[in-house]
């Protein structure tokens, strides 16, 4: 069994309870975390208070470099600092399982999809943003990245192996932060300067090969909070589905 872990603004909370239904179309599911500032009153989820995570994180610091380098993306605060959430879930939540899945709450499950606590799981994904290959060079100190982007809006993270990506990265930026350390050599100029999928996904391809499998899942991005009726048609076609809320015009 695996817990499976959504932080949360508000303004997808119109998509949680598909998010969160979703998860329980999968049989390995063990319990369900929201990750969000407002108790979502969801039946069954198990809410974390984002306020937990500022030992590690600060909006504020962000917000800050955004300020100084790029004033006109202030709005990406929110964006950037939800995927240090994912990145520190291990480090905050506790009696969370040793591997865990983490799920955008925007993106809703349509089958029984395995998951393998031994695994790496990662699929290829169609976008591909020259910007986010930047960062994740400078990170890790390397050259070349994997040469594909897994942002598929969900992925398996496991505790030991992010507390060596920490480490890694705390080691060669001599700095007892990751996040002070990433935060150092974003470029705030780029509306889309980082991303958690790929960091995770590019820190285990390359130093755990053996771990790591390509299972290729099918999803789609739609511009709707999709019907139940929507849902059973696309489950003829689709693993999961992602109503982002840009696509429906809210930032």
């Amino acid at each position: 069994m695996i817990d499976f872990v959504i932080p949360c603004h508000p303004k997808d909370f119109p998509s949680l309870q598909l998010c969160v239904d979703g998860i329980r179309n999968i049989s390995c599911a063990n319990k369900v975390f929201v990750i969000s500032y407002e108790d979502p009153d969801i039946e069954g989820i198990v809410h974390i208070d984002e306020k937990k995570f500022e030992k590690y994180i600060s909006r504020e610091k962000i917000r800050e470099n955004l300020e100084r380098y790029a004033p006109n993306l202030l709005i990406r605060t929110k964006w950037i600092y939800q995927q240090f959430l994912k990145l520190y879930s291990g480090k905050v939540i506790e009696n969370l399982t040793d591997s865990y899945v983490l799920v955008d709450s925007d993106t809703i499950f349509l089958r029984d999809i395995s998951f393998d606590t031994e695994k790496f799981y990662y699929c290829r994904a169609r976008e591909y943003h020259e910007q986010y290959i930047h960062p994740i060079k400078k990170i890790f100190g390397i050259e070349e990245t994997i040469g594909f982007s897994t942002i598929c809006h969900h992925m398996i993270f496991n505790k030991k192996l992010m507390d060596e990506l920490h480490e890694n990265v705390k080691s060669r930026f001599d700095s007892d932060s990751f996040f002070d350390s990433v935060l150092s050599i974003l470029d705030y100029t780029q509306a889309s300067c980082m991303s958690e999928w790929d960091i995770y996904s590019n820190y285990i391809i390359l130093n755990h090969p053996k771990k790591a499998e390509n299972r290729q899942l099918f999803w789609e991005d739609i511009p709707f909070i999709p019907t139940k009726n929507q849902l059973e048609v696309f489950k003829t076609k689709y693993d999961f589905v992602s109503c982002h809320a840009y696509k429906r015009g809210i930032r």
